[in-house]
């Protein structure tokens, strides 16, 4: 009886972290349902539950939620602030289709607005619709190109590359390290390459890259360590390849 009642425990954390990187969760749950004490349980209760449609499920949980609270202030000042909290709250809780519908009355009043243009492009996304996404990420980039540090660059990337057009995920990559060239981004351009077989490109931005993170001050170099040190791996295993 022990035995099965760990193998259902087992089980149950296999499920929540198949859960978690299915929907693409927030990063940092994957280790906290791996490493922390009932961290699976956590996760049911925070992520999983408030989408149970389900009365005993609305009662205990969703009331406590935070799309919940953001609707109901939506409700009392329809404003376009509270209508963002709640579309990018859906889109937390995991609730994309929600999120997607909400994103898409916001884009439909103000079809500029980057939140409203993001949000659309990655509720898709997280949907498996990527080539409803890219148009929305697509124009993000054009309208501003910062948004969120440059993150926008990396969703449409990713929305190209997972819809299977992996030059022109690259060729936005490549615009992304023309106009911002930080080691993160080189780093993500000479992964891409390695990736789609173009390794002597891959090498000469590493070698530069490199180059340039050996000459720079100590403040750069403590930023960009990670980056510094998975540049040097990928290096190695594109010499050893050759």
């Amino acid at each position: 009886m022990t035995g099965l009642f760990i193998l259902l425990l087992l089980a149950f954390k296999i499920y929540i972290i198949a859960h978690a990187v299915r929907t693409k969760a927030p990063v940092y749950w994957i280790p906290l349902v791996i490493l922390m004490p009932m961290g699976d349980f956590l996760y049911f209760l925070m992520i999983i539950s408030p989408t149970i449609d389900l009365p005993v499920f609305r009662k205990i949980f969703r009331s406590r939620s935070r799309s919940a609270e953001a609707l109901g202030r939506y409700e009392e000042v329809p404003s376009l602030e509270n209508h963002l909290v709640l579309a990018q709250s859906y889109y937390e809780e995991c609730s994309f289709e929600k999120a997607e519908k909400e994103f898409r009355t916001i884009y439909e009043r103000y079809p500029d607005n980057p939140e409203a243009l993001r949000g659309m492009g990655l509720s898709l996304a997280c949907m498996g619709n990527y080539t409803g996404a890219i148009p929305f990420l697509s124009r993000l980039t054009e309208l501003k190109p910062s948004y969120a540090d440059y993150g926008v660059w990396q969703d449409l990337a990713r929305a190209l590359w997972k819809n299977g057009d992996r030059h022109a995920s690259c060729e936005v990559v490549r615009k992304l390290v023309k106009i911002s060239p930080r080691m993160d981004h080189e780093l993500l351009l000479a992964q891409i390459l390695e990736e789609t077989g173009q390794m002597s490109e891959a090498v000469e931005i590493i070698g530069r890259s490199l180059e340039e993170y050996e000459n720079a001050s100590n403040e750069i170099r403590k930023k960009y360590g990670r980056e510094y040190s998975e540049m040097r791996k990928l290096l190695k295993k594109l010499e050893k390849a050759a």
